[in-house]
């Protein structure tokens, strides 16, 4: 396998879902992980995932008081396109209208006229190429 392979194929399913909720907060501590899990095993159990994340150098942490914090390494863009590929694949049937929508129906307050603006912008040029 080579250096730029696919991120998710070298995770096992706890350990793609442990990165899932370490991209989405940045950075965590063990319990926070836990807390976020689907049918989380122990507490014991994760820290162990985390320590080997950590080791295979998918995972960072730094000590922050008592705690160890992790946070994703590096991801190169690549990888996150080829992530996000796999969970629009998993989640929505390999539907990208279905994946917008549900960012947009999380994110609807957040958006400025500038990021509004932007989304338009990529659909014109989508439908640019597709008419090319």
């Amino acid at each position: 396998m080579n250096k730029t392979g696919d991120l998710y194929d070298r995770l096992s399913m706890r350990e793609r879902q442990v990165m899932d909720i370490l991209i989405r907060l940045k950075s965590a501590s063990t319990q926070d992980v836990l807390d976020l899990l689907p049918d989380p095993p122990t507490y014991n159990a994760i820290r162990s995932i985390m320590t080997i994340m950590v080791n295979k150098g998918y995972l960072r942490s730094y000590r922050e008081g008592k705690k160890l914090i992790y946070h994703p390494a590096s991801v190169q863009e690549k990888e996150k396109g080829s992530m996000l590929k796999k969970m629009i694949n998993n989640f929505y049937d390999g539907s990208a209208p279905k994946a917008i929508s549900t960012i947009l129906n999380f994110s609807r307050d957040q958006l400025s006229e500038k990021d509004i603006e932007e989304l338009k912008k990529l659909i014109e040029e989508a439908e640019k190429q597709k008419n090319d």
